[in-house]
């Protein structure tokens, strides 16, 4: 992974915990090194500013860590700790009571836990450590971008924000999965969730009832609240509903629950696993008409972080493709294949063409069939010629079936949770 960032940028090595200290803002790139390592950053602060020293390493860099931050006076005395706040990465906001020196302390545990308890460290261990008091984004609202859309305003949430920039302008880019909200001047990005249908802002959800696909993206500002939404549904079809929170790296711990227009509770979901907070249900609609779809905190906090998006999707067959790498090695004289996994969902049983897009013309893959039964139901093999020529570049392996549904093939990446779409290929010339 490569982040490209506003704020200078400094290596761990190049800077001097122990002397004049770090202007900020900056943005360190560091490495725990060895086991037992920790790091020392040394910043002058004025009274009244608003410190943000943020950490990404597990989330965005897959670096195997779970870090700590702390920020301790010239003595060295703590005066705050901070484990995890996106996911296992830490994030300190601090308001500088006076004018002084601070220490930022950083160290990390192993991201899957051993049976030794101590700071790790290795060749993989990095980190980006962003020490500012200039603005910083927190989340956007709404969180996901309105698939209707090819642009849409959004507002920014942090700290330090100045009010004639906290509204952008998020733009849909094809080439890419994901959209991000950003503003030249702020030390940071957020990502939005691109969305096929409508994407709201619970505070300006009218009281018509909703109609999926929807997303709304929401606050729960204060202790015990809960936000309702009522939304149409017909029997026969089935509504997934997913509340997502913690895997954006925010506050809110989700419970989903829909009701008939009686009140009456049809189905109730916390937690969709041991390994995350976030919570999502299918809804199969006893009749049709109106139903409420309510969330809350499952400990009735509220504030700020605590905010969630609610996706609504009617359950249509649908499948997906992925490859079990990133790049692909060609010999320009024998070919290759590429073997492509199918997985079909909610029972879908159209033929699935799968074929590569943006190879050159020297360069030829016939599209082949995924059936539903036999042999290419769950996978197939493309097979890859060429007249020998080197060439190499990123290519996309697309499935379509006929009634227009695409999905593009992935691989996971080496950060958790996060897939790629662009396989890397490369063709040897002959006798190379």
């Amino acid at each position: 992974p490569f982040i490209i960032g506003t704020l200078p940028e400094t290596n761990e090595t190049l800077v001097n915990t122990e002397g004049k200290g770090i202007d900020l803002p900056q943005v360190i790139n560091g490495r725990f090194e060895k086991r037992g390592d920790s790091d020392v950053y040394r910043i002058s602060l004025k009274r009244g500013q608003t410190l943000v020293a943020a950490m990404v390493a597990h989330r965005y860099l897959g670096s195997p860590i779970d870090s700590s931050l702390q920020i301790a006076d010239e003595r060295g005395f703590v005066l705050r700790e901070i484990d995890d706040t996106c996911g296992l990465d830490p994030r300190i906001i601090y308001k500088a009571p006076r004018d002084g020196v601070f220490r930022i302390r950083t160290f990390a545990f192993p991201a899957k836990p051993s049976s030794s308890i101590s700071f790790t460290g290795g060749e993989d261990h990095v980190y980006r450590l962003t020490l500012t008091t200039g603005p910083f984004i927190d989340h956007a609202l709404p969180l996901g971008m309105d698939g209707t859309l090819s642009e849409m305003r959004v507002s920014l949430h942090g700290w330090n924000l100045p009010d004639a920039t906290r509204e952008v302008i998020v733009r849909k880019d094809e080439s890419s999965p994901s959209v991000f909200a950003f503003h030249e001047n702020y030390a940071n990005f957020v990502e939005l969730a691109p969305f096929e249908g409508p994407s709201f802002r619970a505070d300006q959800v009218k009281q018509d009832a909703l109609t999926p696909p929807m997303t709304v993206t929401g606050r729960i500002a204060q202790r015990d609240e809960v936000h309702r939404f009522r939304f149409r549904a017909s029997k026969g079809t089935t509504v997934r509903f997913a509340a997502t929170s913690h895997a954006i790296g925010l506050a809110l711990d989700p419970v989903l629950k829909v009701e008939d227009g009686k009140g009456k509770v049809l189905i109730e979901k916390d937690d969709n696993s041991r390994d995350t907070r976030d919570a999502g249900l299918d809804f199969k609609p006893p009749a049709d008409g109106e139903y409420v779809v309510s969330i809350r905190d499952l400990h009735g906090r509220g504030g700020f972080r605590h905010v969630y998006r609610l996706t609504a999707l009617p359950l249509q067959p649908d499948f997906q493709l992925s490859v079990d790498k990133e790049s692909f090695v060609i010999d320009g004289q024998k070919g290759g294949e590429i073997a492509v996994k199918v997985d079909r969902l909610n029972g879908i049983k159209d033929d699935i063409t799968i074929q590569i897009e943006g190879l050159p013309e020297h360069v030829k893959a016939e599209p082949v069939v995924s059936k539903s039964t036999g042999s290419t139901a769950k996978a197939v093999k493309l097979k890859v010629t060429s007249d020998g020529k080197a060439w190499s570049g990123p290519v996309h392996l697309v499935g379509r079936v006929k009634q227009g549904r695409s999905g593009i093939a992935t691989f996971d990446t080496v950060v958790p949770g996060r897939k790629h779409h662009s396989v890397w290929f490369t063709i040897k010339a002959k006798g190379k």
